[in-house]
């Protein structure tokens, strides 16, 4: 995604930076993961698997915030290159207070939901949650704010930086027995690594106050379009643990930590590195010059090409990694493996595609095809099927529904090539 002038999306120091980052979270989740895992019984691992997807499906959720200040700010730029006044509204002020409503209605409603889905110390789970999401909010829009500004190498230093640190709190917590509440707070807590980049960059504060061309009632509707595209991404990449537990019974769940863990390792070598460059993706897709209907072609193949390669070594080596990494309680067979690695293709073609959808514009079409995929994921979750089967059955049919209505979107609005001229 580099061009051979000065007006290049991203060079290679910007590419290796963003790889470097997604790895690192890559690998600051596994081990997080490995560590909970090896400290506390499945059972209980459990649990913390659910907290795990609720965290994340809220940073998931807000991570539409992340995407649409990507979005303003790089078009912003491309349209107003000449202008150096302090035009438009500020973005992260807003973005904040929509993280500060979205905390609110959760706790307002968390008594509709907890009792079903928290154990321990449901109350307390609550408020780390809630709390965590205004700090969240502040997180995802700085990371978007810098990529619209096309500033690689801090957006890297933000993801990576965040990641390890859970990683180390994590360890800490894990290393002098603090229990389930405290593994939950050490994962939390890393939320807030943005503020001290904002007290230690001069870079960074004059990102945090890029500005919107939009006046602030229509960038919070877009806003709110991409959050809720992005509620249906979150439900279907982290929060699907917490769909599974609402769909199985006591039984099924008591045996479910192998294959929600399965889920969560199988989708993670594709999902990582598209989350960490879908700011350079959305940047590229929103400049005309270049050929996007290759670009998303060629992009779609990879997926495909890397997603059979990952199926056949999940197949083959899959169910070794588990039980060497998670222990003898962690074990799945390869075809399963192989199954769930396939059903992850069709949820990254989704992720691309999205992001070509997002960054014309198409804000409608964006988040109804994440909300489709949803709505059939989730139902087929209730079909008459054992657990393991329909969420193979799920995680494949409903990301491959709303790619189409994507693709299908796309090409009825002919925005996919170049402008004339250009």
């Amino acid at each position: 995604m580099t061009t051979t002038d000065g007006d290049a999306v991203i060079n290679r120091r910007g590419i290796a930076s963003v790889g470097v980052a997604s790895i690192v979270a890559a690998l600051a989740g596994y081990l997080v993961l490995v560590i909970v895992a090896r400290t506390v019984s499945p059972q209980v691992n459990a649990d913390f698997l659910v907290f795990w997807s609720l965290f994340f499906g809220g940073y998931g959720l807000l991570g539409g915030l992340q995407q649409e200040a990507t979005r303003a700010v790089g078009a912003q730029m491309l349209e107003s290159r000449e202008r150096t006044g302090p035009e438009g509204t500020r973005v992260l002020p807003w973005f904040l207070l929509i993280g500060l409503v979205t905390a609110a209605l959760a706790a307002l409603t968390a008594p509709a939901w907890f009792p079903r889905l928290l154990a321990g110390q449901p109350g307390a789970i609550v408020l780390i949650l809630c709390v965590a999401t205004v700090v969240l909010a502040g997180h995802v829009t700085l990371g978007g704010l810098l990529a619209g500004r096309r500033l690689w190498n801090l957006s890297a230093v933000l993801t990576g930086g965040e990641s390890a640190l859970r990683l180390v709190a994590v360890a800490v917590v894990a290393f002098f027995g603090a229990g389930v509440i405290g593994l939950e707070v050490a994962t939390v807590v890393s939320s807030a690594f943005w503020l001290v980049m904002l007290a230690c960059s001069r870079s960074v504060r004059r990102a945090a106050g890029a500005r919107s061309a939009d006046r602030p009632a229509r960038m919070v509707g877009r806003a709110g379009q991409a959050m809720l595209a992005a509620a249906g991404s979150a439900a279907l990449v982290v929060g699907y643990p917490t769909l599974m537990r609402l769909s199985a019974t006591t039984s099924e769940w008591a045996s479910a930590a192998p294959l929600v863990l399965a889920i969560s390792l199988t989708r993670a070598p594709l999902l990582m590195p598209l989350s960490a460059y879908q700011g350079v993706a959305i940047s590229y897709f929103l400049d005309p010059r270049h050929g996007r209907f290759a670009a998303l072609a060629k992009i779609v193949l990879g997926i495909l090409g890397v997603g059979s390669v990952g199926a056949v070594l999940a197949w083959f080596v899959g169910p070794w990694l588990l039980v060497t990494f998670f222990g003898p309680g962690y074990r799945e067979s390869g075809m399963l493996l192989a199954a769930l690695t396939l059903a992850a293709v069709a949820l990254a073609v989704l992720t691309i595609t999205g992001a070509c959808v997002l960054a014309l514009g198409m804000h409608r079409a964006y988040a109804l095809g994440w909300v489709l995929a949803f709505a059939v994921s989730a139902g087929a979750l209730f079909a008459p099927l054992p657990l393991a089967e329909r969420a193979v059955l799920s995680l494949a049919i409903g990301p491959a529904i709303g790619a189409c209505l994507h693709v299908v979107s796309l090409a009825v609005t002919r925005r996919l090539e170049p402008t004339r001229g250009s």
